[in-house]
């Protein structure tokens, strides 16, 4: 018979999709956007490690991660936040830096998860994007270089 090996109340994730690495679980833990925020916590022990707001100010406006999702694709993990940000984030058990970020599209409820095939990143933009018009489409992304 199965039986939870422990509960953590702090990391209540409403439909994110959270990422295992180096013995922790990382992602966004939250219900709605005031109140999410990026976690970190130890596979064996159900332990917070640590909590990071990943939030900035851009011209007078709050955007954000929010209830994002994370991808992992070789060293490399990619969180794609409900409004159309990409960052590329470095997480350890120690902390999480941003790399980079890019604003894809400004459209709401970006929720389904970023995927990776052979070095195309493919992004669902799930609404309208107001500043643009462009309707829902799925956008590929060629981060092979070169």
């Amino acid at each position: 018979k199965s039986k939870p090996l422990w509960k953590q109340r702090e990391f209540g994730m409403h439909f994110m999709m959270p990422l295992v690495k180096d013995g922790h679980l990382f992602g966004f833990a939250g219900r709605n956007p005031p109140d999410t925020e990026f976690k970190c916590v130890n596979l064996a022990t159900g332990e917070l490690v640590w909590t990071k707001d990943y939030r900035w100010q851009i011209d007078g406006q709050v955007e954000g991660l929010f209830r994002g999702s994370l991808l992992q694709a070789g060293k490399r993990v990619f969180a794609l936040g409900e409004d159309g940000i990409l960052a590329e984030i470095e997480i350890t058990p120690e902390g999480t830096k941003e790399i980079q970020r890019a604003r894809l599209f400004t459209a709401r409820e970006a929720w389904t998860l970023p995927s990776l095939h052979r070095g195309l990143l493919y992004v669902v933009q799930n609404g309208t994007d107001p500043g643009t018009g462009k309707k829902a489409r799925v956008i590929c992304y060629d981060l092979r270089g070169k």
